[in-house]
């Protein structure tokens, strides 16, 4: 039975299924991750017309060139992972000694920056959208529309401020700025109010001299992280959103840069 299958073959359907082999047996590989590398095999294959005999004629213009007309088919994350694949069959070639070139280095790296589909800023009329979510009626709301306040027209770090950041009398507040200084910036009226509103009617007693902290206990320092938002229901803008996760509730930042965000804390 094996044999008739084995006529019916193409010659490419040999080469992919010998790599099939190669990469369960030999490799370990998961069947998920065996189906994506056979899957750009396959499309190489096809398109550059080789069978068994002309594994050992693919040369580096044949690898480039295929990729430089495919890289941009699909997401950086396809592409990074046809790369990926190609890698894997031309190490398999050389091991084989069906190939005599060491061609895996010859394939080019397709950079995947993680956040490089996040718009550089938000409308005015965005912006506005965002702020109008927090209500305002809560003492978390209060917080939160001061926290986004301040992001919106600072573009500080909000986890690094203290009280005695905030100058009322010369109208100033002292931020953290690139290379660990400091500088100071004069408060605009609606940031005044709104962190004002915050301080009188939503931050709890407490001894931490940050800004702004927990609304349950204990009332610590507010520590805030950037995570991609999961749900494609919950985006304020399209395409792309960013979720600020307060350890009390989330609420959606729709793209704004994440270097107004301090890392979170272990």
């Amino acid at each position: 039975m094996r044999q008739r299958r084995s006529r019916w073959l193409t010659p490419q359907d040999r080469i992919v299924k010998e790599f099939e082999d190669y990469l369960r047996t030999e490799r370990g590989l998961a069947p998920r991750s065996i189906v994506s590398h056979l899957l750009t095999v396959r499309r190489f294959l096809q398109e550059a017309c080789l069978t068994a005999d002309d594994l050992g004629k693919i040369g580096q213009e044949t690898v480039i060139g295929y990729i430089e007309r495919h890289a941009r088919d699909w997401s950086p994350s396809a592409g990074w992972a046809m790369c990926s694949s190609l890698r894997a069959f031309l190490r398999y070639l050389h091991h084989r000694g069906l190939n005599p070139r060491m061609l895996a280095g010859c394939v080019p790296s397709i950079r995947r920056w993680k956040h490089a589909t996040l718009p550089t800023y938000l409308l005015a009329t965005q912006v506005q959208k965002v702020l109008d979510g927090c209500d305002r009626t809560t003492a978390t709301g209060r917080r939160d529309y001061g926290i986004l306040m301040i992001l919106a027209k600072l573009a500080a770090q909000v986890t690094t401020l203290t009280l005695d950041d905030i100058d009322w009398r010369a109208g100033e507040i002292q931020v953290c700025c690139k290379g660990g200084k400091r500088a100071r910036m004069p408060i605009p009226p609606d940031v005044g109010a709104a962190v004002v509103a915050y301080l009188r009617n939503g931050r709890p007693k407490s001894s931490c001299r940050r800004l702004f902290v927990r609304t349950r206990a204990p009332m610590s320092a507010l520590r805030l992280t950037v995570r991609s938002l999961g749900s494609p229901k919950a985006l304020l803008i399209e395409p792309a959103s960013q979720v600020v996760d307060t350890e009390e509730r989330i609420f959606s930042v729709a793209a704004w840069p994440l270097s107004f965000y301090a890392p979170a804390q272990p």
